[in-house]
C-alpha cells in the first residue's frame, strides 16, 4: 500500500495483545478487545483488511487524523494506529461499555428519558465542540454514540468517524438514511454543522421510540424511490412528539431555522459544556448563527407560507438553487404541501 496514505499525524508505538473473539463487527470491518503489554489496559481495536486503496482507506485515515486531532470528554479516545503499509490496518481506541442503542434497548421504558437527556447534553457538547473546528461528523446515530459508566451513569461519546470531514473538504452527502436531515436528501444541498444536529434529534426519537421510529427505521427504503424515501423520513420524524418538545428547533425542516448545537446547550443547560456559551439566552427565538465558520444567519420568522397540496423531489431541489429569501420561502411553501399529503397534514 503506498505511504501517501499514511495518516500525517504522529502515532506512539505500543505492545499489545488481541483478545478474541470479537466483540463487533461492520462494513469495514471487526471489533476486538486488546491489551496494552505494557501498562495492562484494555483497549478496543477495529481491525480492518484492506481490498485496495480508495474510498475505504481514505475513509480510515479521516477517522484518525480527525480523532488525533480531537480532544474532548465526549469524543472517543484514538489511542494509535498502524498497519498503513500493509493490507491490514489496525485502529486502537479507548474500550467503553457498549453503545447508547444496547443500552437503550436494555433499559426499561421509565428510565428511557434520564438516559435520553444525559445522552442528548453529552452529544450536544461533542457536535458543538467538532463545529467550532468546522468538523462535521455525518453519521450520528444510536450505535456510534459508545458509553461507560462512571460513579453510577452513563458518560457517552461519540465515535466512528469514518464519514467525518472538514467542512471545506465536502464532496456529496454520506450518513445512514433514517438520521439522515431532508435538506441533505436533496441534491445541491450541502452538509453542515446543523445536519448533524439533525441526526441526533433522529437518535433521541430512536431512543424514546417516539412515533414508533424503530419498527419505520427497518421498513425504511424498502420500496420506492427518491420521492418516497424523502416522503418516509418526514413522517417518521414530524410532527415532533411530545416528549421532545423541548429540542424541536433541532427538528426544523429548512437548516437555515435549525438550531446549533451550541444554541441548545445555551437554552436547554444554561451553557454547560458550550465553548462559547450564553447563559441568558432570549427566549425568543433568534436567527441562527453558524458555528465554526463564524458565518452570521438570516433572521426569520415563525409563519409558514401556504402551499399547493402536491410535491416532487424536483421542487425541493430548486428551492435550494435560488437565493437565500426565495430558498427559505420556497422551502417552507413546499414543506407546508408535504405536511398536507401526510396522513397526520
Amino acid at each position: 500500500m503506498p505511504h501517501k496514505h499514511k495518516p500525517r499525524v504522529k502515532q506512539p508505538k505500543i505492545n499489545y495483545e488481541i483478545i478474541h473473539p470479537s466483540i463487533g463487527s461492520g462494513a469495514f470491518g471487526k471489533v476486538y478487545k486488546a491489551r496494552n503489554l505494557d501498562t495492562g489496559a484494555m483497549m478496543a481495536v477495529k481491525v480492518v483488511s484492506i481490498v485496495d486503496d480508495g474510498r475505504e482507506i481514505k475513509m480510515l485515515r479521516n477517522e484518525v487524523e480527525i480523532l488525533a486531532r480531537s480532544n474532548h470528554r465526549h469524543i472517543v479516545e484514538l489511542i494509535t494506529s498502524e498497519g498503513w503499509s500493509g493490507s491490514e490496518i489496525k485502529i486502537f481506541m479507548s474500550l467503553k461499555e457498549g453503545s447508547l442503542a444496547s443500552l437503550a434497548l436494555a433499559t426499561s421504558n421509565a428510565k428511557l428519558h434520564d438516559i435520553t437527556e444525559i445522552a442528548l447534553h453529552h452529544m450536544l457538547q461533542a457536535l458543538d465542540y467538532l463545529a467550532s473546528g468546522d468538523i462535521l461528523h455525518r453519521d450520528v446515530k444510536p450505535d456510534n454514540i459508545l458509553y461507560s459508566m462512571v460513579g453510577g451513569k452513563p458518560r457517552f461519546e461519540l465515535g466512528d468517524f469514518g464519514l467525518a470531514i472538514e467542512a471545506r473538504q465536502y464532496e456529496d452527502h454520506a450518513g445512514t438514511f433514517a438520521y439522515m436531515a431532508p435538506d441533505v436528501l436533496l441534491r445541491g444541498a450541502p452538509q453542515t454543522a446543523k445536519s448533524d444536529v439533525w441526526s441526533l434529534y433522529a437518535t433521541m426519537l430512536w431512543v424514546l421510540d417516539g412515533r414508533g421510529f424503530r419498527e419505520k427505521c427497518l421498513r425504511l427504503g424498502n420500496d420506492g424511490g427518491p420521492e418516497q424515501l424523502f416522503r418516509d423520513i418526514v413522517d417518521m420524524t414530524r410532527p415532533v412528539p411530545q416528549e421532545l418538545k423541548h429540542i424541536e428547533e433541532m427538528a426544523a425542516f429548512n437548516a437555515n431555522c435549525r438550531a446549533s448545537a451550541g444554541e441548545m446547550l445555551d437554552k436547554l443547560f444554561r451553557g454547560r459544556g458550550n465553548r462559547k456559551p450564553n447563559v441568558n439566552p432570549p427566549r425568543q427565538e433568534r436567527g441562527m448563527r453558524e458555528r465554526g465558520a463564524g458565518r452570521r444567519e438570516m433572521e426569520r420568522p415563525r409563519g409558514r407560507d401556504p402551499g399547493p397540496r402536491g410535491f416532487n423531489v424536483d421542487d425541493l431541489v430548486r428551492a435550494f438553487d435560488i437565493n437565500l429569501v426565495e430558498q427559505q420561502r420556497g422551502f417552507d411553501r413546499i414543506e407546508k404541501a408535504i405536511m398536507q399529503t401526510l396522513p397526520w397534514g
